[in-house]
């Protein structure tokens, strides 16, 4: 059992890309200095090069089989791992606009302008390409946590984002 008791020890934060997840886990993890399990760092190898699906399960099953922890990522092939897991889902669910400007912008910043519009499995062309799927099965996680009368939270914008922190924040005290 987790020090906060149940409900509030293993976070599942989803999202869609730049939406702002490893920031909010960041913070989520600093205030509660609970382990932060970021999925891209697991996924994704030097090169641009990432894991097998085999042995990225193989790794987030490790890092969740037990203790308090935060896993932030948009990999819904773990999810199966994670719902057995987690005890909290929190989407953080700001405009597809805001995704794709902030993927836009930090795509262009890494790759360049001419990769960002022309390669299709880069970050930017990726989410535009996906983003519809996504936000589907989004919809389906949280419709299966809540079936399962666990803890969700849809937070919408910054306010919502920040407010639920605050009252976090007051129920740590």
């Amino acid at each position: 059992m987790s020090e906060r008791g149940p409900g509030y020890s293993r976070f599942l934060i989803i999202g869609l890309p730049s939406i702002g997840k490893t920031y909010f886990a960041d913070r989520l993890a600093r205030k509660y200095a609970i382990p932060h399990i970021e999925g891209d760092k697991y996924f994704w190898l030097e090169g641009g090069e990432h894991l097998s699906l085999e042995e990225f399960r193989q790794r987030i099953d490790e890092l969740t089989g037990k203790g308090r922890w935060i896993y932030e990522g948009h990999y819904r092939k773990v999810y199966d791992i994670l719902k057995e897991r987690t005890d909290t889902l929190i989407w953080i669910d700001l405009s597809l606009f805001t995704a794709l400007k902030r993927s836009f912008f930090s795509s262009k910043d890494e790759f360049g302008l001419k990769y960002t519009l022309t390669n299709r499995e880069g970050p930017f062309l990726w989410l535009i390409f996906n983003a519809r799927r996504i936000l589907q099965d989004y919809k389906k996680t949280l419709a299966e946590f809540e079936a399962l009368k666990l803890p969700t939270f849809r937070l919408k914008n910054g306010d919502q984002i920040d407010n639920w922190l605050k009252k976090e924040e007051k129920n740590k005290k």
